[in-house]
């Protein structure tokens, strides 16, 4: 059993059929299991996703840290509003 193996999870997915039903013509053309697949898909979705997460979670803690200062409320949102334009 490798590393990998160890960590794995068992996850229940609801899809539609119709997702389903291309799920396994992708899976069969492109020879990689149905599991292997949603894997893939799965990790590109976080991928793609995580800047953006990254600095939600910086400006989150961001406006914390301000409001602990006793930065008004509306100059910590115009602070935010400039870098995330």
């Amino acid at each position: 059993m490798s590393d990998n193996e160890l960590f794995k999870i068992n996850v229940c997915l609801k899809l539609p059929a119709e997702l389903m039903e291309g799920l396994k013509d992708v899976a069969s053309v492109s020879g990689m299991t149905q599991d292997e697949l949603i894997t893939l898909y799965v990790a590109e979705g976080i991928s793609n996703a995580m800047p953006k997460v990254k600095r939600q979670l910086f400006f989150n803690r961001t406006k914390e840290i301000l409001a602990k200062h006793n930065v008004p409320s509306s100059a910590v949102d115009e602070i935010v509003d400039k870098f995330t334009f």
